[in-house]
């Protein structure tokens, strides 16, 4: 792994015929303009639906012949333009992606259909109780906090947003100011370089700025959202809290205690609500952090006469953790195990 300059990262893998890259640029769900939400995921999604002389299918066909994947996706941390390449293609992709890139169809008929299927993406959220309540639980969570907007927006904004304002953010934001950009396979970090100027290098001029996050203000005492589902024989339990950020000195013990109390199929959590009482097959608590914002999460889903109870001995367990702490053999487990399921996450390209 060697960095080749200060925003980009190369690990050679010669062994097979295959690149991976991705490129991050600095435009992220937190800046679209209040009442338009979803307007950065609408932008990134109709790069891909047609460019140049190649419309939606058209291009995917392109892709298909070229043994090739290409991705364009919005999240908090910024607009990923990513895919993979059989090393005998990278010309003709970096061709094709430039074009993408640079000289989108935008079409209304897609822009139409798109809209469609995003809002049909949103309702189909209510028949899936474990994705609204994760819905409702970051909202919640973040409330008044721009991660607590939703990705894909609402029915709301998605009607505030047309075409016009989709090719003017394009415009005035896809810029080649990245914030980072990699690539893992068989490629030289000379051909790496000449890969990202032509493509994302091809767009225009811009400035590198970092999105405008607000620290996230932790939640004091007990609030509770409750969303009703009639009929339903379990309950989908999400418990939280905002915490430190990646980039915290002590993120890393952090994890190391999360993984001892609710990171593993053995650990705390599942120890007492799955394997003693038996109130809910899956039990699991986890963190989610970037460079400004973390999260704790405690997930669970035990049949209705055992929510109350696994609520309460899940809220005593994290305060036992803070009060009493962690054993010596509970940590130098969770460490091993880190240690060790670290390699199978970076096994393949």
């Amino acid at each position: 792994m060697s960095w080749i300059d200060e925003r980009t990262l190369l690990i050679s893998d010669h062994t097979r015929p295959l690149i991976t890259y991705a490129a991050v640029l600095p435009l992220s769900l937190v800046d679209d303009p209040a009442g338009k939400e979803g307007l950065s995921y609408l932008t990134a999604q109709m790069l891909t639906r047609g460019a140049g002389d190649l419309d939606h299918g058209a291009l995917l066909e392109e892709l298909d012949v070229l043994g090739a994947q290409l991705h364009v996706s919005a999240s908090r941390s910024g607009i990923s333009v990513s895919g993979d390449v059989l090393t005998r293609n990278l010309d003709a992709y970096e061709r094709l992606l430039t074009t993408v890139l640079t000289r989108p169809r935008f079409e209304a008929a897609e822009f139409e259909k798109l809209k469609r299927q995003t809002l049909a993406e949103i309702a189909q959220v209510r028949d899936r109780d474990d994705a609204l309540g994760m819905r409702f639980f970051v909202r919640e969570l973040f409330d008044g906090h721009p991660y607590g907007r939703p990705s894909m927006g609402t029915a709301a904004s998605l009607a505030n947003i047309d075409l016009a304002d989709v090719v003017d953010w394009h415009g005035r934001h896809f810029t080649r100011a990245v914030r980072v950009q990699a690539a893992c396979g068989d490629i030289t970090s000379e051909r790496l370089l000449d890969f990202f100027r032509a493509t994302v290098g091809a767009l225009p001029a811009g400035e590198h700025r970092e999105p405008n996050v607000p620290t996230a203000t932790p939640v004091g005492g007990h609030h509770i959202t409750l969303v009703d589902k009639p009929e339903r024989s379990q309950t989908q339990v999400f418990i939280g809290q905002p915490t430190i950020p990646a980039t915290h000195p002590d993120y890393l013990p952090l994890l190391v205690g999360n993984t001892l109390f609710g990171g593993t199929f053995t650990a705390r959590l599942s120890h007492e609500i799955r394997e003693k009482r038996g109130w809910s097959y899956g039990v699991s608590s986890s963190l989610a952090a970037d460079r400004r914002v973390g999260t704790f999460t405690m997930r669970f889903f035990p049949g209705n006469s055992q929510t109350v109870p696994a609520i309460r001995l899940a809220d005593a367990m994290v305060q036992s953790l803070v009060s009493a702490g962690a054993s010596l053999v509970e940590v130098e487990a969770a460490k091993r195990y880190l240690t060790q399921s670290h390699p199978l996450g970076i096994e393949t390209p």
